[in-house]
């Protein structure tokens, strides 16, 4: 009561946070971040469009020569390319394949991270030693250049990509655990636990691995970002999915040619537009959430 009545008169409200859980206190945190609001709702509707591509576009890689490089019109939405295939069809169609290697690549990348990571930090010595040794050389390599030779040398399909993103990124969330897990596992809960005969494995199920949790959320949405990134630029430089598999990267590929530049934007525009804003919308959602998951926030919310 003294508490509020402090606060009335400065205008400041007191946040109801008793009886909550952490997740309504974060989500409703995260509520109050209207940019992360709004990537949520971007992210989620072109997921949505995306999956429902077969129901509400036509074939993809349907070639129509009559009607090749044909402006916008009421019968193609986006035009058409050089073989007549319909642009809107292969934006949506695209957009599965590309939200599927950025999502699919973060989840992997993460999940790596965890196991290694956590390995690492709570057993320490020689353990703790290779794995930061290791994560320096992964780190040291180029990886734009070691995605493509894999690709080259395995074949141009989502599998490979994935794996191989997964294969050369996971110290940055691997090195993000270690680094919790040794912090953690001197706090007080822990070592209590441990005297009260608590084992390793109990001990990191129970209290490491969901401390990381909420760390490890921002870091997956930061890495499915650069994930959509990489297939673009990958795309863009020729080492893409095989055709006529269509991604965003891929249908952006054709902006090398400096005629459509300037003459054929329709073909250009909304793949890089997509990426673009998808882009930025997992960005917000992931700075929603570092806001949201903070501990230090929650103290001064």
């Amino acid at each position: 009561m003294v508490t509020d009545v402090a606060m009335e008169p400065l205008g400041l409200e007191a946040e109801p946070s008793v009886g909550q859980s952490p997740s309504s206190r974060a989500w409703r945190r995260f509520r109050r971040n209207k940019l992360a609001i709004g990537g949520l709702f971007f992210l989620t509707l072109v997921t949505v469009m995306s999956i429902l591509a077969p129901w509400i576009a036509q074939d993809p890689n349907a070639v129509d020569l009559s009607v090749v490089l044909q402006p916008p019109s009421t019968e193609h939405w986006l035009g058409t390319d050089q073989a007549g295939r319909d642009v809107f069809a292969r934006v949506l169609y695209g957009g599965r394949v590309s939200l599927l290697i950025g999502f699919a690549s973060a989840i992997s990348t993460v999940f790596i991270g965890l196991v290694f990571g956590t390995i690492a930090g709570y057993r320490g010595g020689v353990f703790d030693w290779i794995f930061m040794r290791l994560v320096e050389v992964v780190l040291s390599f180029p990886t734009l250049v070691l995605i493509i030779f894999f690709v080259t040398r395995f074949g141009r399909n989502v599998t490979t990509i994935v794996l191989v993103m997964a294969l050369f990124q996971w110290p940055i969330s691997g090195r993000l655990v270690r680094n919790m897990t040794v912090a953690i596992k001197e706090q007080e809960f822990v070592q209590a636990a441990r005297a009260f005969g608590a084992r390793g494995l109990h001990t990191t199920v129970r209290h490491l691995i969901p401390a990381a949790i909420g760390p490890l959320t921002v870091a997956g949405t930061l890495l499915a970002a650069q994930a959509i990134l990489i297939e673009s630029a990958l795309s863009f430089l020729g080492f893409g999915l095989s055709p006529p598999t269509a991604s965003w990267g891929s249908i952006l590929n054709e902006a090398q040619n400096l005629t459509i530049l300037e003459t054929m934007p329709w073909l250009w525009i909304p793949p890089g537009l997509l990426i673009t804003l998808t882009v930025l919308s997992i960005n917000f959602v992931g700075d929603g959430l570092r806001d949201a998951l903070d501990p230090r926030t929650s103290e001064m919310s």
